[in-house]
């Protein structure tokens, strides 16, 4: 079947939505730590506040059924673009907190509805190529916006906000002028679906001999899927928003490598996604969930052993790799049989931001307390409790015969 329009102006949308919070998100710390001398603890402070007010607006945004995600997406880039320019123009440490914090709110009105349109009326092969295409639009976004965030702090600690600020108006403006020009814009879940099952049927894809398609049995692998999610974003919310001080500080990188580093874990991610998108083998394994996050312990013990240059590219390639796994199946099993797809990705985006939550918080005053490896221990022992809960919840499945459905569809039966 060949992609709609409208789902390419979607995944145009997706790339400059991440490079442009990409950017804000890797100059944050920086901008942070130069106009109001911030320590680890208050960078966490402020990504948690974004992180709260995200799951926040998720839970509210996700009770309104009705209003059509094009209304939600425009609206997300004009606040994001407010609240990022008065902290830009008043800059108290106070208010940015709290800007910071609500940028978070807005951000929910963007990625929950954006990823739940793209998947409407798709299950199986379809639905995991759809949503690789659009992991890798987004990725694409965050390989290149640390090494331009981290190019344009070098030179101008506003600079990169204002480039964020434009990207965004762009966003805004792309989705209101193509939903005047292309009417499928505007279509409902309903006709969206109905759509592509009439063009199944006229065989327009070799899809319609699929196995999973017409899948409407929500999978109990979805549970286990989404623990891992926790764990690989624990280690996110520290990589991301936590490490980089500590890699300016203490192993003394400068902004422009640091972001170096971090596109080379995206660039790995992106690798990824276009992997799991083409081979369906990973499609209903639970082997694999717990495989993943084994590779997730592995992670964290190998970055606490790293201070050098060649073993700190190793772990961000091999990171990164593995967390398009992650985050795959976790999108993918929580997707499959749900027609309420805004809901499931609601769900997703909010286990990412739990993760996100522990890693930026806690791994902030962790670090300021203990030290870095300190905490990297705490977390590998938290990923590895999550390791034993997935064991016991596929076991549990196992024996109440719950995967006998996913056995129908990985071809064990």
């Amino acid at each position: 079947m060949n992609r709609p329009t409208y789902l390419n102006i979607l995944m145009a949308a997706t790339f400059l939505f991440s490079l442009a919070t990409g950017i804000i998100s890797f100059a944050l710390v920086f901008y942070v730590k130069q106009r109001f001398n911030a320590d680890h603890t208050m960078i966490g402070f402020i990504t948690s506040g974004q992180t709260l007010c995200y799951i926040a607006g998720v839970l509210i945004f996700s009770l309104n059924k009705n209003t059509h995600p094009r209304y939600f997406l425009g609206f997300s880039a004009l606040g994001m673009v407010v609240l990022v320019s008065i902290y830009l123009i008043f800059p108290y440490w106070r208010l940015t907190l709290i800007c910071g914090s609500l940028y978070g709110l807005f951000m929910a009105l963007f990625w929950p509805r954006i990823s739940g349109w793209v998947s409407w009326g798709l299950e199986g092969k379809n639905l995991s190529k759809t949503m690789s295409q659009y992991n890798l639009s987004w990725s694409t976004g965050g390989i290149i916006s640390p090494a331009i965030s981290g190019f344009l702090t070098e030179k101008n600690i506003v600079s990169p906000f204002v480039c964020s600020i434009i990207i965004l108006l762009s966003v805004g403006v792309l989705l209101a002028v193509f939903s005047r020009i292309y009417p499928e814009m505007k279509k409902g879940r309903a006709e969206i679906r109905i759509a592509r099952e009439k063009a199944l049927s006229e065989g327009e894809s070799p899809a319609d001999t699929d196995p999973e398609i017409g899948t409407t049995q929500m999978t109990p692998l979805r549970f286990p899927a989404r623990l891992g999610v926790v764990s690989t974003y624990i280690l996110a919310g520290l990589i991301i928003f936590i490490f980089p001080a500590y890699m300016r500080e203490t192993l003394n990188y400068r902004e422009g490598t640091i972001g170096f580093f971090l596109l080379f874990r995206l660039l790995f991610s992106a690798v990824g996604f276009i992997v799991w998108g083409k081979w369906k083998g990973w499609h209903f394994r639970p082997k694999l969930i717990l495989l993943n996050q084994v590779f997730t312990i592995a992670a964290l013990i190998l970055v606490a052993r790293s201070a050098t240059t060649v073993p700190l590219l190793i772990f961000f390639a091999f990171y990164g790799f593995n967390f398009s796994f992650t985050y795959t199946i976790g999108q993918f099993y929580g997707a499959t049989g749900t027609t309420n797809r805004e809901r499931s990705m609601a769900i997703h985006e909010g286990i990412i931001n739990i993760g996100i939550i522990i890693g930026t918080f806690f791994g902030g005053i962790l670090s300021d307390k203990a030290g870095m490896s300190a905490t990297l221990s705490v977390f590998t022992v938290i990923c590895t409790v999550l390791l034993l809960l997935q064991f016991i919840l596929l076991v549990y499945f196992r024996k109440t015969g719950r995967l006998i459905f996913v056995d129908k569809l990985s071809g064990n039966n």
